[in-house]
């Protein structure tokens, strides 16, 4: 059977894997200069555009199972060794899928094969999505069970709203469902946490799907059995969840839809069972282009009269009920709803925003998140700062909605009280030094500090940075740093003095962006680290000290760790571009020994192409040739080290005539990449 499914692997998808794993290779071997991958893009491009047309646009997902390539969820055996590389590299990096879209690019293909070929560092083995790459996604091996089975998705068809709240919160959350009721996730009954859970979710396409149709179901069983208790309790639940939900993450949620109408079939079904708000938000998730046909001032009001008839406002809740449909009926025809009384309406907010604070409603009134939000809003609105609102904003500090603080902030007016007063309640260093524990920095929240707080965000950032143990935040923290330019690369490496290596090193990399080394900065204790990490951001700065280099590279490609020689090798051509140093020499010829890897015996040879002495060109002949009877050279076989050398000596010492005689030799072989790599320059 999976000599099968071999046989029907389409040609144009097996010729695109195997020029991944060829790229992948070459960029493992040479230098993203060399010629033999300077142009890689192209093909890998080209490639790519005949699979994806063959497969009609969709997008193309490579997977493993064990050392066997998953496409498309179908078995996949070759006997291709390229594209058993490319599955090797996959495994390698502790990827559980690569998912790649039609319109990929060279360039972000060329960066998805660099990325595999980077070797993984140990105990952190695992891959990030490529930066700036929109068409090629890759997800680590984390997710016990992203999808629900077929037959049980369909077990659940006409389930009650209880049922169907559980399975949208355990979908959001990964969990597993239980028949114990003690040993159930508590997590399940938290909106709050259900929507965190769920936001963090929406990366993965298909799990997002799942969410999309858990959500749509659940909508659906409410309107069927509105009355009952228990949709009426897991109806409350679910204007929680979306009150808490984003709205850049229900905007991803609804556009992961596969049909253009299923989100517009969501609101009608919504309108019938959930109150204004709750619609009101999936409305301009879903088709913003429809929401602007409601005034905002209106808008407010049905959120707040909905609010008011969840919790009992007597004679509020049918009359509420019957505007809520009749609006939205409105909207999604295509008409504009006017607002009846925007100056009365605006009266009433600027009483409310001095009232005392807001009650939560329904079970969910012992975490007032929701209400707190409400308060500040209607102050922003009417420009009105009080006791009331410097609470909510405390509270809401305290609940670690600084996300939500943040874009109230961003999308309030500049000149307003409320925004003042606001500003600097909420930007200040110790708000940094709080995004350390958390597993991912929310969205546009340490951009607003930074941007408000300038050079005195430097020293809070270094020190969270020292301090959290979340990928996602440390790479949230450097970006930052980064973009505060020389001032924070100066303050990272006055600051070297940490006895973790990670801190060490990630301060010495930014330290990179100074123009000019302290001359007062010892880095002969980082060179000499204990971790190899720390060694090779050390080698970086020392390369920017002109009387350091030579001194700095003769020690480096003596490095125990083969990651120090690399980086080290990678670095010759460029902090040498016109000659080498003869004093380099004896380092090369060590690394050219059999018993070094292939990576570092070409990326030796390479650096030997940059200097001009006679001995550099004798190193390259003996790498290339072996001493048969009677004493004469004779051309080794085909090899990444034997083409690389042939090809520098064609491009170097092409007019010499021992080398001319040994290039006509190769010239003549019967394999034809030995051929091409002895091509004579041509005289002019």
């Amino acid at each position: 059977m999976e000599e099968a499914a071999a046989e029907t692997l389409d040609v144009a998808l097996a010729a695109f894997l195997a020029a991944l794993g060829v790229a992948t290779q070459r960029f493992a071997l040479y230098p993203k200069a060399h010629p033999l991958v300077a142009r890689l893009g192209e093909g890998l491009q080209a490639s790519a555009s005949a699979a994806f047309e063959r497969r009609g646009g969709a997008g193309l997902t490579v997977a493993l199972a064990g050392r066997t390539l998953l496409v498309d969820d179908e078995l996949v055996r070759t006997r291709s060794p390229h594209v058993q590389e490319l599955a090797d590299r996959i495994r390698g990096r502790n990827l559980a899928v690569v998912e790649i879209l039609p319109g990929v690019t060279g360039q972000e293909l060329c960066a998805l094969c660099m990325a595999l070929a980077e070797e993984g560092l140990p105990g952190n083995p695992s891959l990030d999505t490529p930066r700036d790459s929109r068409n090629v996604r890759f997800y680590p091996m984390e997710f016990d069970r992203v999808t629900m089975d077929a037959r049980e998705e369909s077990s659940r068809e006409g389930s009650g709203p209880a049922t169907l709240w559980l399975d949208l919160a355990r979908s959001a959350l990964g969990v597993e469902g239980s028949e114990d009721e003690e040993e159930e996730d508590p997590r399940i009954e938290d909106p709050s946490q259900v929507a965190r859970a769920m936001g963090a979710s929406l990366g993965d396409t298909l799990r997002a799907r799942k969410l999309l149709s858990d959500l749509r179901r659940l909508v659906s069983g409410l309107a069927e059995s509105a009355d009952s208790p228990e949709a009426q309790e897991a109806g409350a639940r679910l204007h929680a969840l979306l009150e808490e939900l984003e709205k850049p993450d229900l905007e991803r949620l609804l556009r992961s839809s596969r049909s253009p109408g299923e989100s517009e079939r969501l609101i009608r079904e919504a309108s019938q069972s959930l109150g204004a708000d709750a619609v009101l938000r999936l409305l301009r998730a879903a088709v913003p282009e429809r929401s602007e046909g409601i005034s905002p001032s209106l808008a407010r009001a049905l959120s707040k009269l909905a609010v008011h008839a969840r919790a009992g406002a007597p004679g509020l809740g049918g009359a509420v009920d019957e505007v809520v449909r009749e609006a939205f009926s409105q909207l999604l025809g295509g008409k504009r709803v006017e607002d009846p009384s925007p100056v009365r309406y605006a009266a009433v907010l600027d009483g409310l925003a001095h009232e005392a604070r807001p009650e939560g409603t329904g079970r969910f009134r012992d975490r007032p998140t929701a209400a707190w939000i409400r308060t500040l809003q209607m102050a922003v609105e009417v420009g009105s700062w009080g006791p009331v609102v410097s609470e909510a904003v405390s509270g809401l500090l305290e609940e670690g909605e600084m996300e939500r603080l943040i874009q109230i902030l961003r999308e309030a007016p500049s000149s307003n009280e409320v925004t003042i007063r606001l500003e600097k309640q909420i930007i200040r260093p110790e708000a940094i030094l709080d995004l350390a524990p958390l597993d991912r920095v929310p969205n546009g929240v340490l951009e607003a500090l930074v941007r408000g707080m300038g050079e005195a965000a430097i020293d809070p950032l270094l020190d969270a940075l020292a301090r959290t143990h979340s990928r996602s935040t440390r790479r949230s923290m450097l970006a930052a740093l980064e973009g505060l330019g020389e001032p924070a690369a100066l303050r990272a490496l006055q600051r070297l003095d940490d006895p973790n290596w990670y801190v060490i090193r990630n301060r010495l990399a930014l330290g990179r962006q100074v123009t000019t080394i302290p001359a007062d900065l010892d880095l002969d204790p980082y060179l000499r680290h204990e971790d190899h990490r720390v060694r090779v951001e050390a080698l970086s700065l020392a390369l920017q000290v002109p009387e350091r280099r030579v001194q700095a590279l003769s020690e480096a490609v003596h490095d125990p760790d083969p990651r120090v020689v690399t980086r080290a090798l990678r670095a010759l051509p460029t902090t040498f571009p016109g000659e080498l140093p003869d004093s380099l020499l004896p380092a090369l010829e060590g690394l050219l020994s059999p018993g070094r890897s292939t990576e570092v015996r070409v990326l030796a040879m390479g650096a030997l192409g940059s200097s001009s002495s006679p001995r550099a060109m004798e190193l390259l002949v003996e790498q290339v040739t072996r001493r048969g009877l009677f004493g004469l050279r004779r051309l080794r076989r085909s090899s990444p080290p034997v083409l690389e050398g042939l090809r520098i000596l064609a491009s170097r010492w092409g007019k010499d005539p021992a080398v001319e005689s040994l290039l006509r030799k190769a010239q003549r072989s019967s394999n034809e990449s030995i051929r091409q790599s002895a091509t004579l320059p041509s005289r002019s």
